[in-house]
Protein backbone atom coordinates (compact mmCIF):
# COMPACT_ATOMS: atom_id res chain seq x y z
CA UNK A 1 0.00 0.00 0.00
CA UNK A 2 1.76 3.79 -0.93
CA UNK A 3 -0.20 6.65 0.81
CA UNK A 4 -0.31 10.13 -1.24
CA UNK A 5 0.18 13.39 0.89
CA UNK A 6 0.75 16.73 0.84
CA UNK A 7 2.84 18.74 3.85
CA UNK A 8 4.64 22.19 4.46
CA UNK A 9 8.15 20.83 4.99
CA UNK A 10 8.86 21.81 9.09
CA UNK A 11 11.10 24.95 9.46
CA UNK A 12 10.70 26.26 6.08
CA UNK A 13 8.07 28.86 6.56
CA UNK A 14 9.13 32.72 7.20
CA UNK A 15 6.45 35.39 7.74
CA UNK A 16 5.13 35.80 4.62
CA UNK A 17 2.09 34.27 3.18
CA UNK A 18 2.35 31.48 0.52
CA UNK A 19 6.08 30.60 1.80
CA UNK A 20 7.40 27.20 3.56
CA UNK A 21 8.31 24.46 1.15
CA UNK A 22 5.41 21.95 0.13
CA UNK A 23 6.20 18.81 -0.76
CA UNK A 24 4.00 15.73 -2.09
CA UNK A 25 5.28 12.49 -0.99
CA UNK A 26 4.37 9.21 -1.99
CA UNK A 27 5.14 6.78 0.91
CA UNK A 28 5.16 3.21 2.54
CA UNK A 29 3.27 3.86 5.70
CA UNK A 30 3.89 0.28 6.94
CA UNK A 31 7.90 0.68 6.26
CA UNK A 32 8.40 4.45 6.42
CA UNK A 33 9.96 4.88 3.41
CA UNK A 34 9.24 7.43 0.92
CA UNK A 35 8.88 6.43 -2.56
CA UNK A 36 8.28 9.97 -4.75
CA UNK A 37 8.80 13.33 -3.54
CA UNK A 38 7.71 16.16 -5.38
CA UNK A 39 7.80 20.23 -4.69
CA UNK A 40 4.74 21.90 -4.47
CA UNK A 41 5.27 25.36 -5.95
CA UNK A 42 3.08 28.06 -4.94
CA UNK A 43 0.87 28.25 -8.82
CA UNK A 44 0.04 24.60 -8.11
CA UNK A 45 -1.86 22.38 -5.74
CA UNK A 46 -1.72 18.61 -4.97
CA UNK A 47 -4.04 17.80 -7.72
CA UNK A 48 -1.71 18.93 -10.54
CA UNK A 49 1.34 17.16 -9.15
CA UNK A 50 0.16 13.42 -8.09
CA UNK A 51 0.25 12.26 -11.87
CA UNK A 52 3.67 13.48 -11.85
CA UNK A 53 4.62 11.94 -8.36
CA UNK A 54 2.78 8.96 -9.46
CA UNK A 55 4.98 8.30 -12.53
CA UNK A 56 7.98 7.55 -10.91
CA UNK A 57 6.67 4.57 -8.95
CA UNK A 58 6.02 0.96 -10.58
CA UNK A 59 2.11 1.00 -9.25
CA UNK A 60 1.60 -2.40 -10.73
CA UNK A 61 -0.30 -4.59 -7.68
CA UNK A 62 -0.20 -1.40 -4.94
CA UNK A 63 -3.53 0.18 -3.49
CA UNK A 64 -2.64 4.16 -3.63
CA UNK A 65 -4.51 5.72 -0.78
CA UNK A 66 -4.88 9.35 -0.42
CA UNK A 67 -7.35 11.77 1.52
CA UNK A 68 -10.14 13.36 -0.04
CA UNK A 69 -8.59 15.85 -1.89
CA UNK A 70 -7.48 13.16 -4.11
CA UNK A 71 -10.69 12.18 -5.10
CA UNK A 72 -10.15 13.55 -8.85
CA UNK A 73 -10.89 11.51 -11.67
CA UNK A 74 -7.94 11.67 -13.88
CA UNK A 75 -5.20 10.17 -11.06
CA UNK A 76 -7.45 6.63 -10.69
CA UNK A 77 -7.03 6.79 -14.91
CA UNK A 78 -3.03 6.82 -14.46
CA UNK A 79 -3.29 4.42 -11.36
CA UNK A 80 -5.66 1.91 -13.46
CA UNK A 81 -3.37 1.81 -16.46
CA UNK A 82 -0.48 0.78 -14.93
CA UNK A 83 -1.87 -2.31 -13.05
CA UNK A 84 -2.53 -0.44 -9.33
CA UNK A 85 -5.57 -0.13 -7.49
CA UNK A 86 -6.52 2.89 -5.37
CA UNK A 87 -8.40 3.98 -2.08
CA UNK A 88 -10.00 7.36 -1.59
CA UNK A 89 -12.06 9.16 0.80
CA UNK A 90 -15.07 10.79 -0.55
CA UNK A 91 -16.46 13.89 0.37
CA UNK A 92 -17.87 17.20 -1.01
CA UNK A 93 -15.30 18.19 -3.12
CA UNK A 94 -17.03 15.68 -5.85
CA UNK A 95 -21.02 16.94 -6.21
CA UNK A 96 -23.09 14.09 -5.87
CA UNK A 97 -20.94 11.16 -5.34
CA UNK A 98 -20.93 11.42 -1.51
CA UNK A 99 -24.83 11.40 -1.31
CA UNK A 100 -25.34 8.76 -4.02
CA UNK A 101 -22.88 6.75 -1.77
CA UNK A 102 -24.44 7.28 1.60
CA UNK A 103 -28.28 6.64 -0.01
CA UNK A 104 -27.65 3.52 -1.09
CA UNK A 105 -26.24 2.43 1.88
CA UNK A 106 -29.05 4.07 4.00
CA UNK A 107 -32.29 3.53 2.13
CA UNK A 108 -33.86 0.84 0.30
CA UNK A 109 -33.83 1.01 -3.39
CA UNK A 110 -36.65 0.25 -4.90
CA UNK A 111 -37.27 -2.06 -8.09
CA UNK A 112 -40.27 -0.76 -9.52
CA UNK A 113 -43.53 0.84 -7.81
CA UNK A 114 -44.67 -2.24 -6.59
CA UNK A 115 -42.05 -4.73 -7.09
CA UNK A 116 -40.15 -4.55 -3.78
CA UNK A 117 -36.66 -3.59 -3.52
CA UNK A 118 -33.15 -4.41 -5.33
CA UNK A 119 -31.32 -6.86 -3.30
CA UNK A 120 -27.92 -5.46 -1.94
CA UNK A 121 -24.83 -7.50 -1.54
CA UNK A 122 -23.35 -5.48 0.88
CA UNK A 123 -20.64 -6.88 3.64
CA UNK A 124 -20.55 -5.95 6.93
CA UNK A 125 -17.74 -6.72 9.49
CA UNK A 126 -17.15 -5.07 13.19
CA UNK A 127 -14.06 -4.91 15.07
CA UNK A 128 -14.28 -3.60 18.72
CA UNK A 129 -11.46 -2.20 20.92
CA UNK A 130 -10.87 -1.43 24.39
CA UNK A 131 -8.14 0.46 26.00
CA UNK A 132 -6.72 3.66 27.12
CA UNK A 133 -10.10 4.43 28.60
CA UNK A 134 -12.15 4.25 25.40
CA UNK A 135 -13.92 1.73 23.79
CA UNK A 136 -13.93 2.00 20.01
CA UNK A 137 -16.14 0.52 17.69
CA UNK A 138 -15.96 0.05 14.23
CA UNK A 139 -17.93 -1.36 11.84
CA UNK A 140 -17.07 -1.45 7.75
CA UNK A 141 -19.71 -2.19 5.27
CA UNK A 142 -18.80 -2.68 1.02
CA UNK A 143 -21.10 -2.95 -1.58
CA UNK A 144 -19.95 -3.39 -5.50
CA UNK A 145 -23.29 -2.96 -6.99
CA UNK A 146 -22.40 0.80 -7.49
CA UNK A 147 -19.80 0.33 -10.22
CA UNK A 148 -21.69 1.19 -13.58
CA UNK A 149 -24.13 3.47 -11.33
CA UNK A 150 -21.15 6.14 -10.47
CA UNK A 151 -19.06 5.81 -13.68
CA UNK A 152 -15.93 5.95 -11.31
CA UNK A 153 -12.70 5.03 -13.37
CA UNK A 154 -11.53 1.43 -12.20
CA UNK A 155 -13.69 1.54 -9.50
CA UNK A 156 -14.48 -2.00 -8.10
CA UNK A 157 -16.23 -0.95 -4.61
CA UNK A 158 -17.69 1.60 -1.81
CA UNK A 159 -17.42 1.23 1.41
CA UNK A 160 -18.74 2.89 4.63
CA UNK A 161 -16.94 3.11 7.82
CA UNK A 162 -18.64 3.89 10.99
CA UNK A 163 -16.66 4.51 14.30
CA UNK A 164 -18.26 4.86 17.70
CA UNK A 165 -16.09 5.97 20.13
CA UNK A 166 -17.29 5.79 24.21
CA UNK A 167 -15.19 7.27 26.73
CA UNK A 168 -15.37 4.98 29.48
CA UNK A 169 -15.29 7.34 32.28
CA UNK A 170 -17.57 10.06 31.36
CA UNK A 171 -19.93 7.82 29.09
CA UNK A 172 -19.58 10.26 26.52
CA UNK A 173 -20.32 8.83 22.92
CA UNK A 174 -19.26 10.28 19.94
CA UNK A 175 -20.15 8.53 16.23
CA UNK A 176 -18.86 9.47 12.68
CA UNK A 177 -19.45 7.95 9.26
CA UNK A 178 -16.91 8.08 6.59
Amino acid sequence: MASIVGKVLRGTIDMEPNDGLYLLAVFLPGQGITLAQVVVENTQNEISVAPKALEYINLRNKVVIGDALHTQRQIPIQIGRTGGDYLWTVKGNQPQLPEDIQRWFDEEVPLLPGMGYLPKDSRSTTLLNIGHGRIKMRTLTTSSQLVDFLGWPSHQQVFKLERQITTQKTGRCHRDVV
